[in-house]
């Protein structure tokens, strides 16, 4: 039994991970954690590395923190940058703030993670698969990052993954399909908390 440590996620994340991973085992305890900040303050992997889980965890402002890899995650290098995880990791954690979608899509054609968190855009329509656009950008603070909710349906269809839970509508974890788990209700809402802008450029995924 894996039992509760501190949880310094943003909305109570790494809690429901937790949970999650009591119901269905964790195979190697080891997690990849991108956009990681210092490590700590709104991670998702910081519980688990208190129970002694092993992992990697990068971002591009490791603020101080020699244990994260300070790097830009990008299409072009996230493969060498996870060439030394093993392929079925336990947990996969993906915060990054613009390029989830497509970062996550290309892990997921070379990596099988039992476990996936991913940030998801609240204020774009949740019926509709919309994503951000890849660009070589940080966040600028507005609302032009990331996905919808339907996006993240998408992609993990067309990945082999099953939405277990959505937290506070702005992480989903989903669960790989051959983890047999039954997922938790989810009722749509949005939450307002970016500036929004009408003149953002998206792609509609068909």
């Amino acid at each position: 039994m894996i039992r509760h440590q501190h949880d310094t996620s943003q909305h109570g994340e790494a809690t429901e991970l937790l949970c999650l991973f009591n119901l269905i085992g964790a195979d190697n305890e080891q997690y990849i954690e991108l956009g990681a900040g210092n490590g700590y303050d709104l991670s998702n992997c910081y519980l688990f590395r208190q129970l002694g889980w092993k992992g990697i965890s990068i971002d591009i402002d490791r603020k101080g923190n020699d244990q994260i890899i300070e790097a830009e995650i990008r299409l072009n290098n996230i493969e060498s940058l996870l060439k030394h995880t093993i392929k079925s990791t336990d947990l996969l954690s993906i915060d990054i703030d613009g390029n989830d979608y497509w970062i996550l899509d290309k892990i997921l054609t070379f990596q099988q993670p039992r476990v996936i968190i991913f940030e998801i855009n609240s204020q774009l329509p949740l019926n509709e698969a919309i994503v951000r656009p890849y660009v070589d950008q940080l966040w600028d603070g507005s609302n032009w990052f990331g996905m919808s909710y339907a996006a993240g349906q998408h992609i993990c269809k067309q990945h082999g993954y099953t939405i277990y839970d959505v937290v506070h509508n702005t992480n989903i974890i989903a669960v790989r399909n051959d983890i047999k788990i039954k997922p938790k209700p989810y009722t749509i809402e949005n939450t307002w908390s970016h500036t929004d802008k009408s003149d953002f450029e998206w792609i509609i995924l068909k």
